[in-house]
């Protein structure tokens, strides 16, 4: 992680029009029990060739996000209460089913995470491919398996005519992976969704997934949402992160001063329980060590003034929930309190990245 530790002076800021603008997304889920919010008030921004990353345990919400720009949740069990999802000025919840069959795969493509599922076994991989680049472009048969063919060995597989007739089953975790990527980008989309499309790959196999989606991204000038758990993956690749609990965001800044500053306990402790090389320690930090620690709370920027991080449960419900501009460009999620009614509220959004091909990253 050590990439993201030092700001590089080879930085820009570019001034464009965002891709796509999430705001105050919520998303619940009927249990036999209850409702269950899944998302609950998320706002994020992501600008053309930007790669944000969206981060947090399993359950906070991560993937429902990306399900919901697709409108891939089921309704029911799902339900999106409210909120927008503006990609290129149109508001994609509200397109019907016919309209966003237009923007799948075309547009917006995702990257599933576990490719063995995603695919379906009794169609070869040809097939699959061929069938999203005939929906999606004006070609014939003969030219979709051109371009189907190009795809493959895009994402480094060999013998990309003959592989087009093998089955999910006859390729390797790391090469259903690519077929995936190779399926997600062969219609050129704008935006990827990429959620955890490293999961149970080797440390090997996971570097080359990492490289080529950096590289295609080079060459295509997309936007990507990275859905990770993994902070090294973060460090190396992102450029805004997105820190996500309990379907609320916590922390959104740049790669360089969420690494450099974290402002909300969770973040922090999330850091703090990464074993270190040079740092042995007979027992790792807990995250819950450190949200539950009161002095933790005190470090937040404005606490002189009743500031302090959300954190679910308890009183921090009655007070709600506030996503505040700490700092210029770092937002935290914090309990309610009169200050913030007396500041200016502004939704998370940065257009901001590395030189890419200066830092090698995405």
């Amino acid at each position: 992680m050590t990439a993201a530790h030092t700001q590089p002076t080879h930085i820009e800021t570019k001034q464009s029009k965002p891709l796509i603008c999430i705001r105050d997304l919520a998303v619940s889920f009927e249990t036999n029990k209850s409702k269950v919010k899944a998302v609950d008030g998320l706002s994020l921004t992501i600008y053309p060739q930007q790669t944000l990353a969206l981060v947090g345990e399993s359950g906070c919400g991560k993937s429902v996000t990306a399900l919901s720009v697709l409108q891939l949740i089921d309704q029911p069990p799902g339900d999106i209460e409210r909120g927008s999802i503006f990609f290129d000025s149109t508001d994609l919840l509200k397109l019907s089913e016919k309209q966003m069959l237009k923007v799948r795969g075309k547009d917006i493509a995702m990257i599933f995470q576990e490719p063995m599922t995603s695919l379906n076994p009794v169609y070869t991989i040809g097939e699959q491919i061929i069938e999203a680049i005939l929906l999606h472009q004006n070609v014939d048969n003969k030219q979709a398996m051109q371009i189907a063919i190009k795809a493959m060995a895009d994402v480094g597989i060999d013998k990309a005519k003959q592989r087009l007739r093998a089955y999910p089953h006859e390729f390797s975790g790391g090469m259903r992976q690519r077929a995936m990527i190779a399926m997600a980008l062969a219609c050129q989309p704008k935006l990827l969704l990429a959620d955890e499309p490293t999961t149970a790959l080797d440390v090997t196999i996971q570097a080359q997934i990492l490289e080529l989606l950096r590289k295609l991204q080079r060459q295509r000038n997309m936007a990507v949402m990275f859905i990770t758990h993994d902070l090294g993956i973060v460090a190396e690749n992102a450029d805004v992160v997105c820190v996500m609990y309990a379907g609320r965001i916590v922390e959104y800044a740049n790669v360089f001063d969420l690494f450099n500053k974290p402002q909300h306990p969770y973040t922090r402790g999330l850091f703090a329980s990464i074993p270190r090389i040079g740092a042995p320690k007979h027992r790792l930090t807990t995250v819950d060590q450190v949200v539950n620690d009161p002095k933790e709370f005190k470090k937040l920027p404005g606490y002189e003034n009743g500031v302090e991080p959300w954190w679910p449960g308890g009183e921090d419900e009655t007070r709600g929930y506030v996503l505040h501009e700490i700092q210029p460009n770092h937002w935290v999620g914090c309990k309610h309190c009169e200050y913030l009614d007396s500041q200016i509220s502004t939704n998370p959004d940065i257009d901001f990245q590395r030189k890419k091909w200066c830092t090698g990253s995405f």
